[in-house]
């Protein structure tokens, strides 16, 4: 809600339409799926919220997390 809110998905979706680039870590990724579901209200209100969708991917929120540390490789 907060980016929308802000009017950062048009000027997201405006970078993307000029041909830019976008990298979504951690919650960035999250919001890039189609929906962001938090039944625990883990992380604010329990609920549900719309992603911008340019992912096809949905994200649940569980209480047990599970963190690990991983190595990639990044080419442009």
């Amino acid at each position: 809600a907060a980016l929308r809110e802000r009017g950062w998905d048009e000027a997201i979706l405006r970078h993307l339409r000029y041909g830019g680039r976008l990298l979504g870590i951690c919650g960035g990724l999250q919001m890039l799926g189609e929906r962001l579901h938090d039944p625990l209200g883990l992380e604010g209100a329990a609920g549900s919220s719309a992603g911008l969708g340019l992912l096809a991917l949905e994200t649940t929120l569980e209480a047990d997390k599970q963190l690990r540390n991983v190595q990639g490789r990044l080419s442009l």
